[in-house]
């Protein structure tokens, strides 16, 4: 898993990146990691409307390099950088890559949360992605489309129901209930 490529300033540098993590893999390889969404929801889309209008008038904070780009204060005194992805941007960088991508959902529709998670954390996408081959499938009892990320999550490679535990911890809400992949 992954947290940390749209930290990475400049798409060319995150392409590098998703590059490099495959050739790190043997084939077939799944690999899981997330991303903020600027398209995710009104709010953000108004947000992202009205900076689209800063950088057609080029009033852009003169730091970011592509639109999508942010610096965030953080609680030591400095900021943070983060690349925010249209989904259908993930979609590109994942085809050039060698990726195929498996699976995304929005983390507010994979698992039940506290509040005190839902007020710490920002809204973020999962995403699976398997190393350069068709790995879509249908699973059995599943019904419709679905791919192997339902098993890949619950760490095994076939639909059987999870144990409640995932190596030795425990994992109550996998697999997500009522979540369709």
């Amino acid at each position: 898993m992954f947290n940390g490529l749209m930290q990475i300033p400049g798409r060319e540098h995150r392409r590098q990146a998703l590059r490099e993590i495959r050739a790190a893999c043997r084939p077939g390889a799944r690999f899981l990691f997330t991303t903020h969404d600027r398209d995710d929801g009104p709010h953000e889309r108004l947000r992202w409307a009205a900076e689209a209008g800063c950088w057609a008038r080029g009033e852009q904070d003169p730091r970011l390099l592509e639109f999508g780009d942010r610096y965030f204060d953080n609680d030591h005194g400095g900021h943070t950088f983060m690349h925010l992805p249209l989904r259908a941007e993930v979609f590109e960088d994942l085809a050039v890559t060698g990726w195929v991508p498996l699976f995304d959902a929005m983390r507010r529709t994979v698992t039940p949360e506290s509040a005190t998670v839902r007020e710490f954390a920002d809204e973020c996408r999962f995403w699976l992605a398997q190393k350069g081959v068709e790995a879509v499938r249908k699973l059995p009892g599943f019904g419709g489309r679905r791919t192997v990320a339902a098993s890949f999550l619950r760490g095994a490679d076939s639909a059987a129901p999870s144990t409640g535990k995932r190596n030795g911890v425990c994992d109550s809400f996998w697999p997500p209930h009522g979540v369709l992949f």
